[in-house]
């Protein structure tokens, strides 16, 4: 069966916020030696929330060390989770929040505690995700955050993910719905300049929101319905602003096109999928051989082998060229499936 695509924290541009924080200044790939011995003198996350956030006094010369020894440990600990070392990354972010508290940098303790946050969602580790996520909450709105700014409502998201994923539907549904009704009143009124921004997080909410529907196997047809709909209506109000060009927008809409599939509106997803691609090739996507494979999965789902062949041809073209293996091996099998049938027909 065709699969829609997921999001990850870590997925592709899941560092981005991390990288507006620290700037454009580069630092050398860390050695991959294990950093407990240091970090864990400040113990676990939850302790070292904790800990006393009194600054001592220091020089200005000593600030700036311990200030460039955090930033330094924070690109560290982002290069440890983009390789999901997730153990040296945990160590060396332990470090990093020990140096941010010791110089009162607080905006550095928070944006600290989100890559934690992140980190044991990525591992699966819910409920310490869920601790410090709350935590992080909690600090932006001391700092004078706003409750609709699109950070916040970024981790609510995130809240409403873990929320999902650990059974507490009401929760969810109550967290994805604050969500979308917050960022669909900012979108009624986007400046240029935060436009892009806005509707990112928006499709990112959507996207969630989506898997949150389509995780609930005991009411399937319910929730592919569901989960068509909100897409649906994600899309359109991204089209009226002329946003079509992301990688979010066309990974919804791809998934949508699967969706349509498991209706057996075939027309509609082939037609989606169609225009999906044309949208990925020109903004060169990084899915696009799952866009393809998708298709020729709704073409195979519809009889029609030929066009199927075709368009998994495209799909492997475009997956060496990604170096993606993982979808190389689903385009073998639905070419394993296509030559059973062709031999069927003879």
């Amino acid at each position: 069966m065709n699969r829609v695509v997921v999001d990850s924290p870590m997925k592709r541009n899941g560092l981005h916020r991390w990288r507006r924080y620290l700037g454009s200044r580069n630092v050398a790939k860390p050695n991959t030696q294990s950093w407990s011995g240091r970090a864990l003198l400040y113990g676990s996350i939850g302790e070292a929330i904790l800990l006393s956030t009194n600054t001592p006094v220091i020089s200005e010369g000593q600030r700036k060390q311990l200030h460039d020894e955090m930033i330094l440990n924070i690109k560290r600990g982002i290069l440890f989770l983009r390789d999901e070392k997730f153990k040296e990354a945990e160590d060396i972010l332990h470090l990093a929040l020990a140096g941010a508290r010791q110089i009162g940098e607080q905006r550095g303790e928070v944006y600290i505690l989100d890559l934690l946050a992140n980190l044991y969602f990525e591992q699966q580790k819910y409920e310490q995700a869920e601790t410090v996520f709350k935590e992080v909450i909690k600090r932006e709105l001391a700092l004078g955050k706003p409750q609709d700014s699109e950070g916040i409502i970024e981790v609510s998201a995130k809240l409403a993910r873990i929320y999902g994923l650990t059974d507490q539907y009401e929760k969810a549904k109550a967290g994805f719905d604050f969500c979308l009704q917050k960022l669909e009143t900012s979108m009624s009124n986007l400046t240029e300049e935060k436009k892009e921004e806005v509707v990112d997080l928006f499709l990112k909410v959507i996207q969630w929101g989506s898997e949150f529907l389509l995780s609930f196997e005991d009411k399937a047809e319910d929730s592919v319905l569901e989960a068509a709909d909100l897409i649906e209506m994600g899309l359109e109000k991204v089209q009226q602003l002329g946003q079509t060009g992301s990688e979010a927008y066309q990974t919804l809409a791809s998934n949508l096109s699967t969706l349509y599939s498991w209706q057996n509106r075939i027309e509609d997803a082939i037609a989606v999928a169609t225009e999906t691609i044309k949208l990925a090739v020109t903004s060169e996507h990084w899915s696009l051989s799952h866009f393809y494979l998708n298709l020729a999965q709704i073409y195979a789902q519809n009889g029609d082998v030929k066009s199927a062949r075709e368009a998994a041809e495209k799909a492997m073209d475009s997956a060496k060229k990604s170096k993606d293996p993982e979808v190389e091996k689903d385009i073998k099998l639905l070419n394993d499936e296509l030559e059973k049938k062709m031999s069927e027909l003879k």
